[in-house]
């Protein structure tokens, strides 16, 4: 976990949507970077409210501060249903990182 986390980490933004996307490829010749991009971008904006509803619901993570990858990892990785697909959970754990948990769980939090 550490060491993918820690790969993942010195990805580019784009380099992480491209793993996302690579989810359910059965393809024998890879398609086109951008459309891998594409793809992982689609994945998320599809699924980011099951993402918002277990990241932003965990106690764990209740405190946005402070966070390390590792933590968000776990709770990511403790949830079924989306995340039982291919998904990169250290991909998904990096960009939300990036984006940051704040952000990520404001417009969530102030629907609830």
């Amino acid at each position: 976990m550490n060491d993918e986390i820690t790969y993942m980490s010195k990805l580019s933004d784009d380099e992480l949507w491209a793993e996302l996307g690579a989810l359910d490829d059965n393809n024998i010749i890879p398609p086109p970077f951008k459309i891998l991009v594409k793809r992982g971008k689609e994945w998320f904006e599809n699924n980011k409210s099951e993402i918002r509803e277990i990241v932003c619901n965990s106690e764990e993570l209740s405190n946005f501060r402070n966070i390390s990858d590792n933590n968000i990892y776990n709770v990511i990785a403790s949830f079924g249903g989306i995340f039982s697909q291919n998904v990169s959970i250290a991909a998904l754990v990096v960009l939300l990182s990036r984006i940051g948990l704040d952000k990520f769980c404001k417009n969530y939090i102030d629907e609830v």
